[in-house]
């Protein structure tokens, strides 16, 4: 809470991040996260070598919280720079996509389910493309989805076996019962695509109505189900974030659902 005019150094060492990381010392700098982004306080001059060194501010710093190494360019990177990683159900599977906008030093990653995002158990191991500073894309399929909730978490590994979790989706695949022949998943659904799955209706014609908690209709549609019985809508630029109802008339019967939209990230 001082006034104080004050240079802030940055060490590294091989131990704690190791030659792969630190690889070109100009483009290093010092930077501080001021609240919502992260400052360039400059690079005023460095020691050592990529193995183990300091970096300097290039001016008086006046306003103090977390500090990190950053760099002006592509060189000195994090193991692995991930742009996105997407559990989207298919069918009764779910697919698993990640993408990296750079790898440096990495292994391999690891897909981990869980029930309760406590407990997680290992789906499936996935190498590494190598070394790069372009997007890399990732895909596998969980064929074998829980009822209910899955979570997925995206684990990565270095050569040296440090690793980080970098990441965590949820998916709900709720089945259908003999009472309640439909379910919608994900639900809350926070993403661009909305699944519909019907139990035993397949390439049938169903009507599918949504509505807003006062009854405003939102959207209706007839809807031909493929062949696994699912039927997939884009509702973006439909559905803000909220709580809708959705009808559903199959022959005589009609069904409910609630359906969650969360506000998109």
């Amino acid at each position: 809470n001082g006034t104080s005019n004050v240079s802030v150094t940055l060490s590294w060492n091989t131990s704690d991040c190791g030659a792969f990381y630190i690889t070109d010392l100009p483009s290093l700098r010092v930077s501080r996260w001021n609240g919502s982004s992260w400052t360039d306080e400059g690079n005023g001059g460095t020691t050592g070598t990529a193995a183990a060194g300091t970096v300097i501010t290039s001016s008086a710093v006046t306003n103090f919280s977390p500090f990190t190494l950053a760099s002006v360019s592509s060189a000195n990177s994090l193991p692995v720079e991930l742009i996105s990683f997407t559990a989207i159900p298919n069918g009764r599977a779910v697919d698993l996509n990640w993408t990296t906008q750079s790898e440096n030093n990495n292994d391999y990653f690891t897909v981990e389910k869980s029930r309760d995002a406590v407990h997680f158990e290992e789906l499936k191991i996935v190498n590494s493309d190598g070394d790069s500073q372009t997007a890399q894309n990732y895909s596998l399929t969980d064929p074998n989805p829980w009822n209910g909730i899955s979570y997925y978490r995206l684990k990565q590994t270095d050569h040296n076996g440090d690793f980080d979790y970098l990441d965590l989706k949820a998916v709900n695949m709720d089945l259908p019962s003999e009472d309640y022949p439909f379910s919608i998943y994900p639900n809350p659904v926070s993403g661009k695509y909305i699944h519909f799955y019907f139990k035993e209706l397949t390439k049938q014609e169903i009507s599918l109505f949504v509505t807003d908690l006062s009854g405003k209709m939102i959207y209706s549609t007839s809807i031909l189900t493929d062949a696994s019985g699912g039927y997939t809508a884009d509702l973006s630029d439909k559905l803000t974030a909220g709580i809708y109802s959705v009808f559903v008339q199959i022959q005589t019967k009609q069904y409910t659902r609630k359906l969650i939209v969360l506000p998109t990230e």
